[in-house]
């Protein structure tokens, strides 16, 4: 599961789930919002240090509700950059509709992005290699239409690559 917090109309901590406990909070009790920029080292998508006003539980504790705000973080107990999208909203009383607090749930995108980088890796090397083969390559589909000639069948063939596309 995802860690989730409840907060207060301040922004502090009033509960959350063991998965909370074990990746966010790591035993420090005052991750509110006053201090969660600098304690956890926070960067936004660009890679720049949010405002703490545009976090998205600062937001939600104005009334907004957001889904998917991507943040970068160092948790507390392996200093390692983690990569996590945050959807937060405010929590308002049923009878006075005045908010009373907050709730965000964080889910780690880490893997997924760590995984992206391996394929982007893995393509780079694939094309690398089926670009400076000696052999010509040439993949066509089920309509005899070129889906992709290396520069080495084009040459056999005495076309260009771009040629071959056509």
């Amino acid at each position: 599961p995802d860690p989730l917090v409840l907060y207060d109309p301040q922004g502090r901590p009033i509960m959350h789930n063991k998965r909370a406990r074990e990746s966010l909070l790591s035993g420090e009790e005052d991750i509110s919002l006053a201090h969660m920029t600098q304690l956890l080292h926070l960067r936004n998508a660009n890679g720049e240090v949010p405002a703490v006003e545009d976090l998205p539980l600062a937001r939600a504790l104005r009334g907004e509700q957001i889904v998917g705000a991507e943040l970068h973080y160092f948790p507390l107990q392996d200093q390692q950059e983690r990569v996590v999208v945050v959807s937060a909203a405010p929590l308002r009383s049923l009878v006075h509709e005045r908010i009373e607090g907050a709730i965000t749930i964080t889910h780690d995108l880490t893997p997924l992005r760590r995984t992206e980088q391996k394929v982007r890796a893995s393509e780079e090397r694939y094309r690398t290699i089926v670009e400076t083969a000696r052999e010509g390559i040439w993949l066509i589909d089920t309509d005899a239409r070129t889906l992709y000639a290396n520069s080495h069948m084009a040459e056999l063939l005495g076309y260009t690559q771009e040629e071959m596309m056509e």
